[in-house]
């Protein structure tokens, strides 16, 4: 439905409209807006204007993108593997906050 939509990123039935300045913003969010309504999809949910965001465990601000500091810290306070199941655990809570092109790293694993 919001594909090919530049500026814009889908997760599941997340949804972030991003663009460099507020004037251009309003124009792509009310396309989007105007898409999802088409479609039925508009709830209560949404968030606008927001300076800071947590997406896709990410926190994004003005100045860049970062790691959930919450799944950050539950990454370093987990018992290293010991066994497949611990290897398992690592591995999938690092992938979600993991870019696709880093999937060379876990090789080693």
């Amino acid at each position: 439905m919001l594909e090919g939509c530049r500026g814009v990123v889908c997760h599941a039935d997340d949804i972030l409209v991003y663009n460099e300045d507020m004037h251009s913003h309003n124009e792509r969010l009310c396309g989007v807006l105007k898409r999802l309504q088409e479609e039925g999809r508009l709830n209560e949910k949404c968030v606008f204007a927001a300076d800071n965001i947590m997406f896709v465990g990410h926190h994004i601000t003005a100045k860049g993108v970062a790691p959930d500091p919450g799944k950050v810290r539950a990454m370093m306070e987990m018992p290293e593997p010991t066994g497949v199941e611990g290897v398992r655990r690592l591995l999938g809570m690092s992938n979600g906050n993991m870019e696709t092109s880093s999937v060379h790293l876990q090789r080693p694993v």
